[in-house]
This record gives C-alpha cells, structure tokens and sequence, in this order.
C-alpha cells in the first residue's frame, strides 16, 4: 500500500460524500490523502462550510479514539460516565464495590460522581493511577 494517496474530487458524484468517505477512511487506516477538484462539479466549487465543520469533528474524534487507544484504561471517558449510575444502585443495594480504569475524568464525569453521593450515599472514589488514566472505585 502506497503511503499517500490523491483523491479527484470530481468523480462519481463530485460532492460532500468524497470527503467524508475520505477523510473517514484517512483516520481509521492513517493514510495521508490529498483532495484534488473539491466538488469540482458543484454550483459554487470547493469546500464548503459544512464540510470544513465535518473534517475538524472528524480529527477531534480521531484524535480522542488515539489518547484512549495509546492509553491503558479499561474504558473511554463517555462510557465511565455511563458505568456510574448502574454501579451506584448496585452498591447502594449491597453490591460489592466496583473498580475500573479510565482517562481523566470529565466536568460530566466528576458532577455525576457527585450527584450520586447526594441521591445514593454511596462511596465513589477517583485516583490518577497514570499519566491520563484515572480509577474510579464505586463503593468500597
């Protein structure tokens, strides 16, 4: 496979599908890409607002799938948020307490941790354990 690879905008139907099959495809394979002719076929030419707005959420996303990807946490910053309710009534209930790893807690992450405290009395912990990885022990 060629490292570099130039995509005529023009082809097929010469719109917004050729960048965000594109630029989709760039990330997830991590093959640097060229657009030529950007909607070459289009009333007006080139890249259009929305489609600058699809490539920079694009990068952000890549850029947050890499840091969970290069880290060693058990589960991304969106999902640990998600985990805290069901182990929290778990605990409340008398479950055993739960542990696991994720990266630096988000604002959403740490204001749910509180709210759970409040509602449920239940222990909710957060250490740095690494460099971006955070534990969170539910209970205990």
């Amino acid at each position: 496979m060629e490292d570099h690879l130039t995509i005529d905008g023009s082809f097929g139907e010469g719109g917004g599908q050729i960048i965000r099959s594109s630029v989709a495809l760039s990330a997830i394979t991590g093959r640097p890409i060229t657009l030529d002719n950007i909607r070459a076929n289009r009333k007006p030419t080139g890249l259009k607002r929305q489609h600058l707005t699809a490539v920079k959420a694009a990068a952000d996303v890549w850029r947050d799938v890499n840091r969970f990807l290069n880290s060693d946490a058990a589960v991304g910053e969106h999902l640990a948020d998600q985990l805290l309710l069901p182990l929290g009534l778990a605990v409340s209930q008398g479950a055993p307490s739960a542990r696991y790893t994720t990266l630096e807690p988000t604002k959403h992450t740490t204001t749910h941790i509180e709210i759970l405290r409040r509602f449920l009395g239940v222990k909710i912990t957060t250490e740095m354990v690494g460099k971006d990885e955070c534990e969170i022990c539910v209970g205990g």
